[in-house]
């Protein structure tokens, strides 16, 4: 299995129905970088994630690194959700570096067609934790909560397909009214050799 930025197993931010195995870790280091309207954000997080089976249908999951945000166009109005106050402080406004937000999870997996199910399906709760600085302009300095709900199917055990939908509700910090996410995505995974 593959974690995703999260830590949870998948394609990049696209989560699968499928656990690391009871007993085992996946885990990697990652490099990953966000470019956001307004103020012409860059937010490069080095992070590690991880994820390790509890059971067969369970698994926890969570990443945490290290954050650079350069803010460009410091004068332009508007905030990003993520980052409401990047490029805002008096003190070296265009570049802050720091701890980013963490993220902790757990996917449960309700079927399995790897296991004679029709179909792969499960549900990840998940919980961002208000690590990054919110004056360094971050993160929120406020605890988010997520779920997502997955579907994938495997195709004769060479390629495997994922959707997901799920919501994401973030907490104001005073002086914002940060707006809340609806998620989706697709993807396909097929093996090159």
């Amino acid at each position: 299995m593959t974690p995703t930025f999260s830590g949870t197993s998948g394609l990049f931010h696209l989560p699968s129905a499928y656990t690391v195995a009871k007993g085992k870790t996946a885990f990697s280091l990652y490099r990953m970088n966000l470019d956001r309207m307004p103020k012409d954000l860059d937010a490069t997080t080095i992070g590690l994630n991880i994820g390790y089976g509890i059971s067969d249908k369970l698994e926890i999951f969570g990443t945490f690194g290290l954050q650079r945000n350069d803010v460009d166009k410091l004068t332009e109005p508007g905030y990003v959700n993520d980052f409401p106050r990047a490029g805002r402080q008096s003190d070296s406004p265009g570049w802050q570096t720091g701890a980013s937000d963490a993220i902790i999870g757990a996917k449960f997996k309700i079927l399995d067609d790897y296991r004679d199910d029709g179909v792969g399906l499960a549900i990840i709760p998940t919980i961002k934790l208000p690590t990054a600085s919110f004056d360094d302009g971050l993160g929120t300095g406020k605890v988010s909560f997520g779920a997502d709900l997955v579907l994938s199917k495997q195709m004769n055990n060479k390629a495997e397909l994922h959707g997901m939908v799920g919501y994401k509700t973030n907490g104001d910090p005073e002086g914002f009214n940060l707006g809340n996410m609806f998620r989706w995505g697709a993807g396909l995974k097929v093996p090159v050799y």
